[in-house]
């Protein structure tokens, strides 16, 4: 499995761990996900999608690069029998964005899994592909670690200094 699709997996569980919207209900593990968002197919009242955005690379040293890696958060809502109204509903955005927030100021390595995490931007859509019932915001957060060019791929494991390629 790539550095990369580690990293959204080790977001989208550290969100589930730490996410605390109150006064509403915590998101479960199947109300954040890593997938792009449909908010016509939205199976919950409210989601968070992790999705890749993209990436740079800054050299370190010989044997280390430092890769910033940038995730897209979208934070949806949807009308409910408990948010009939429009301020309801982004007061519910809202209240989810801020435990995202809460979440990342709290531990900023994610279980020390990262250097650190920022949260760059974010912005709030009023109506979710033409969804007056709808809204969100989306969250650009970048994520820092350290991999290692040399290591095996898939691995943080180095070859052997005696193995060299044979060709075919």
């Amino acid at each position: 499995m790539s550095k990369e699709y580690q990293a959204l997996t080790i977001v989208k569980n550290f969100l589930v761990a730490l996410n605390d919207p109150a006064p509403e209900t915590r998101l479960t593990s199947s109300q954040i996900v890593v997938d792009y968002p449909d908010p016509d197919k939205m199976p919950y009242q409210a989601m968070v999608y992790i999705v890749p955005e993209g990436g740079s690379w800054e050299v370190l040293t010989t044997e280390s690069v430092l890769e910033t890696f940038s995730v897209k958060l979208y934070i949806l809502a949807r009308s409910s029998p408990s948010h009939t109204t429009m301020g309801a509903v982004i007061s519910a955005v809202y209240d989810h964005f801020a435990a995202v927030v809460n979440a990342f100021n709290t531990d900023p390595t994610c279980g020390g899994s990262f250097i650190d995490t920022m949260i760059e931007s974010y912005d709030f859509y009023p109506a979710v592909s033409g969804l007056t019932t709808s809204c969100g915001i989306e969250t650009t957060i970048a994520l820092r670690f350290e991999r290692n060019p040399l290591a095996l791929p898939g691995t943080d494991t180095f070859p052997d200094i005696y193995l060299f390629p044979t060709g075919d």
